[in-house]
C-alpha cells in the first residue's frame, strides 16, 4: 500500500526530528564521554600519586627502622679490626720497632679482653715489645675506647700521639693521656694502652 502524500510528509518530518534528536544525543554523549573520561583520569592520577606517596612514606619509615637497627647492632657488636687494618697500623708503627708497650683492660670484660688481643696484633707485627694484661686498676674512672698512656717525656708523648693517629685512621676511638697507673716502668718511653668500655660519658685526659 502506497502512503498518501500527507502521510509521507508526516513520516518524513518525524524521521528528521528523530535523526536530529539522535545527533544531538550523540553529540552530548560524546562530550560527556570525553569529559567524564578526563574526570576519571584525574581521579586515577590522584589515586596513583597518593599510592606513590604512601609507598614513599613506608619506604622512608622502613629505612629509618633499618638504620636504627644497624646502629643498635653496631653498638652491641664486639669491637675488632680486620687483617688489612692490622697491616696498615703495623706499617705506620714499624718505625718504632723494639719500643715497649703494655696492654691492659679497664673494665675487664670478654669484649674488651678480645679487643685487646686484636689490637695488640699490629704492634707485634711492627716489631714492638708487647706486654699483655698490664695492671690498670689504679685508674679512678672507666673510660671509653682506647687510652694510650705515656710519661711526660717528650719522645714518649710524640710516640703516643703517633699511635693514636694510626688507630684513629682505622676508625678506632683512641686518645692520649698521662700515665695514671702506679705500675710505672723505669723505662720513660714505655707506653701503656688501656682498652676501655665501648661507650662512656667521661672524657679522656689529653696529653699536652
Amino acid at each position: 500500500m502506497w502512503p498518501s502524500e500527507a502521510t509521507a510528509a508526516l513520516i518524513y518530518d518525524i524521521a528528521n526530528i528523530v535523526l536530529i534528536v539522535g545527533l544531538v544525543i550523540g553529540a552530548v554523549a560524546t562530550v560527556l564521554i570525553v569529559w567524564m573520561g578526563n574526570v576519571k583520569e584525574g581521579y586515577l592520577k590522584r589515586e596513583v600519586a597518593s599510592a606513590h606517596e604512601r609507598a614513599a612514606e613506608l619506604n622512608q619509615k622502613a629505612e629509618a627502622e633499618r638504620l636504627a637497627r644497624v646502629k643498635i647492632e653496631e653498638r652491641l657488636a664486639p669491637r675488632h679490626i680486620t687483617q688489612a687494618q692490622q697491616e696498615i697500623i703495623a706499617a705506620k708503627l714499624s718505625e718504632f720497632k723494639n719500643h715497649r708497650v703494655a696492654f691492659g683492660v679497664k673494665p675487664s670484660t670478654d669484649e674488651s679482653e678480645w679487643f685487646m688481643r686484636w689490637l695488640a696484633a699490629p704492634f707485634s707485627m711492627a716489631g714492638w715489645k708487647v706486654e699483655m694484661h698490664a695492671v690498670a686498676a689504679e685508674m679512678k674512672y672507666i673510660h671509653a675506647g682506647v687510652m694510650v698512656e705515656s710519661t711526660m717525656h717528650p719522645q714518649a708523648i710524640a710516640i703516643a700521639n703517633k699511635v693514636v693517629e694510626a688507630l684513629k685512621a682505622e676508625g678506632i676511638n683512641a686518645a692520649t693521656a698521662p700515665l695514671l697507673s702506679s705500675q710505672s716502668s723505669p723505662d720513660p718511653l714505655r707506653l701503656l694502652i688501656v682498652i676501655g668500655s665501648k661507650e662512656s660519658t667521661l672524657d679522656f685526659i689529653p696529653v699536652k
